[in-house]
C-alpha cells in the first residue's frame, strides 16, 4: 500500500522539485478545505446494512420486538430474476421479495434471463401476482414510444440467475452490484469464472457453496451465504385441504411425493429403480410424480417411466402403483399436493438448495432425499431421511444435452445408493409415528431459520 510519503516522493521524481513543490503546497490546501469541511453523508450499502444488523441484535433482545416495528432501509434495489419463468429461481425470488418489500423503501422487479412460460404465470398464487403488480419495473420504452432506456439508478441491482448470464453492459444503472446464484456439483462450470467478477458480492445459499466455489478460485471474502427463503402463507396447516388424486391412487395408499425437473440430475433412475423393485402390485403405495420438461405433458412422462420399467424386467402384472400429474397444476395447489402425500422422496445427483423439499416439510411430509449438496443446510437425520452416497461420479457419465454437457464438463455429483433408499421406502412406510415427529421438527425449523421476514 502506497503512503502520503511515498506518494510524494514519486511525484518528485516524475515532475521534478519546483513542480513538485507547487503540487503539494495545492494539494495541502485542499486537504485543509476537505478537513474543514462537513459533507453531507452519501449512501453506503455496507454502512446501512451494518447498521441494520446492529438495529436487529438490538430489538431481537427486546421483549417488545416485532417485525411490524423494524425499520425500513431507505434504499433503491432492483431485482432482476426469473419471475415470470417455471424455475427455482422465480419461487426463491417471489419468498425473498415478500421479505424485502417489508424492509427495503424502493424495489423493483424485472424479467431476467429466463423464457417468459404464460401458463407458470397464469397459474401463480394471488400473493405473487400483486407482487408483480406493485414492483414491476415499468417499461419506458414502450410508454414513450421510444428507444429510451430505463435511466433510473439503483443503489444496489441483484442479479438472480446462473452466473454466465451476468454481462458488464446490464449493470450501469447500480452502484453496488450483487450477483445471486448456485451451482449443484463438486465445482462451478468454466464459462462462469469472469462473469462471477463482474459483480460486487456473489450470494450463495449454503455452506456447500461456499466451499464448491471457494474451490474453484472464488474469493471466499467475496462469498456471503444467504440462506433461502419460502413463503409461507400458503402452508397454513389448518386452511389446506389435501388434494384429491385421480386413478390410480386410492384413499388407503401410502403416497410416496416426488417433484423434479426431468433430466439426469434428478435420479430419475435412481428413485424408479429403487421403487419398483421395493414395492409390488400387492403394496398398498403410489409413486406420485409431478416433473416438467419443455411442453410435455404427463403422458409423455408416463409412456417413459413405463419403458423404463420394462428394462428392469419387472413384469406389468405385479408392478407397484405410480401417477404422473400434469405439468400444469397450479402452484396454490402445491400445498394440497404435498398435503396428501404421506412422504416426499428425491434422490437427486446435486441441489443447490432443494426448494421441494423445504416445502415438504412445510406441510409435516416426512423427507427422503440425498444426502450430499446443498440440500444438507437443512436436511439431516432429526429433520429427515438422508440417503447415503455410494460415490462421486463424473457428470458427463449421464445423458447430457449439450448446453448441460459444456455446463457440467469436468465436475462431478454424488451417485445415491439405490439399496439404502429401498430400505428408506420401506422404513418410512412402516414407522408412521416416528417419521411424523421428524416431519414436525423439521417444520419448526423451517418457520424459524428460513421465514422471508429472519
Amino acid at each position: 500500500m502506497e503512503t502520503p510519503v511515498k506518494f510524494f516522493h514519486r511525484l518528485k521524481r516524475s515532475c521534478g522539485n519546483i513542480k513538485a513543490v507547487l503540487i503539494c503546497c495545492s494539494l495541502m490546501f485542499t486537504l485543509v478545505i476537505f478537513w474543514s469541511w462537513e459533507p453531507r453523508e452519501v449512501y453506503s450499502f455496507e454502512r446501512e446494512r451494518q447498521r441494520l444488523l446492529s438495529q436487529g441484535r438490538r430489538q431481537a433482545s427486546s421483549s417488545d420486538y416485532s417485525a411490524s416495528s423494524r425499520e425500513k432501509l431507505n434504499m433503491s434495489l432492483l431485482w432482476l430474476s426469473q419471475f415470470k419463468s417455471a424455475t427455482g429461481f422465480s419461487t426463491e425470488a417471489f419468498a425473498f421479495l415478500e421479505g424485502l418489500q417489508e424492509r427495503v423503501t424502493d424495489i423493483d422487479i424485472y424479467q431476467f434471463d429466463g423464457e417468459i412460460h404464460e401458463d407458470y404465470v397464469r397459474n401463480l398464487n394471488a400473493e405473487a401476482k400483486k407482487l408483480i403488480v406493485r414492483h414491476w419495473m415499468e417499461d419506458e420504452e414502450s410508454k414513450s414510444n421510444s428507444r429510451k432506456k430505463n435511466s433510473k439508478m439503483y443503489d444496489v441491482i441483484v442479479f438472480h440467475s446462473v452466473a454466465h448470464a451476468w454481462q458488464p453492459h446490464l449493470y450501469k444503472n447500480g452502484l453496488y452490484r450483487v450477483g445471486r446464484t448456485m451451482f449443484e456439483t463438486d465445482g462451478i462450470p468454466k464459462m462462469w469464472q469472469t462473469h462471477l467478477n463482474y459483480v460486487d458480492e456473489i450470494w450463495i445459499p449454503s455452506q456447500f457453496n461456499f466451499e464448491t466455489f471457494s474451490r474453484s478460485g472464488v474469493d471466499p471474502s467475496r462469498l456471503h451465504i444467504v440462506p433461502q427463503a419460502i413463503t409461507q402463507y400458503a402452508y397454513d396447516l389448518p386452511t389446506v385441504l389435501p388434494l384429491k388424486l385421480p386413478a390410480p391412487v386410492t384413499d388407503k395408499d401410502f403416497v410416496f411425493l416426488s417433484v423434479f425437473k426431468w433430466e439426469p440430475r434428478k435420479g430419475i433412475d435412481i428413485l424408479l429403480d429403487a421403487y419398483f423393485r421395493e414395492f409390488d402390485a400387492s403394496d398398498p403405495v403410489c409413486l406420485v410424480i409431478l416433473t416438467r420438461k419443455g411442453n410435455s405433458n404427463s403422458s409423455v412422462f408416463t409412456q417413459k417411466i413405463s419403458r423404463y420399467v420394462d428394462s428392469l424386467g419387472i413384469p406389468l402384472y405385479n408392478r407397484a402403483k405410480f401417477l404422473v400429474l400434469e405439468p400444469s397444476l397450479p402452484t396454490d395447489l402445491m400445498p394440497s399436493l404435498y398435503r396428501r402425500a404421506n412422504a416426499f422422496v428425491l434422490p437427486s445427483r446435486g441441489e443447490g438448495w432443494g426448494r421441494p423439499l423445504m416445502e415438504a416439510m412445510l406441510m409435516n411430509v416426512p423427507v427422503i432425499a440425498t444426502n450430499w449438496s446443498g440440500t444438507t443446510e437443512f436436511l439431516r437425520d432429526d429433520t429427515g431421511y438422508p440417503i447415503s452416497v455410494e460415490r462421486l461420479e463424473d457428470c458427463l457419465s449421464g445423458e447430457l444435452e449439450a448446453a448441460d454437457q459444456q455446463m457440467f464438463g469436468g465436475q462431478r455429483w454424488a451417485r445415491p445408493s439405490a439399496s439404502h433408499l429401498r430400505k428408506l421406502f420401506r422404513y418410512v412406510m412402516d414407522h408412521p409415528i416416528e417419521s411424523l415427529k421428524k416431519a414436525k421438527y423439521a417444520r419448526e425449523q423451517i418457520l424459524t431459520k428460513y421465514n422471508p421476514y429472519v
